[in-house]
């Protein structure tokens, strides 16, 4: 049987969910832009852009 520790989690309850909801943002946004253009390097740019700022904006909401 594990022992348990002390240590605290890795990542916490908030920061999976604010991460989950930031992933599936930066997936819609790059994908919805990909079916608009076509262009894989700006979707690629725009769903990290969207992802980050997510984060940034859902951290704060949260928060």
């Amino acid at each position: 049987m594990p022992k348990q520790s002390d240590k605290a989690a890795v990542l916490t309850t908030r920061h999976a969910l604010i991460c989950l909801i930031a992933m599936l943002v930066g997936a819609a946004a790059g994908g919805l832009l990909y079916l608009a253009t076509e262009s894989v390097p700006l979707a690629v740019l725009t769903g990290g852009a969207s992802f980050v700022k997510a984060w940034q904006f859902l951290d704060s909401v949260i928060g």
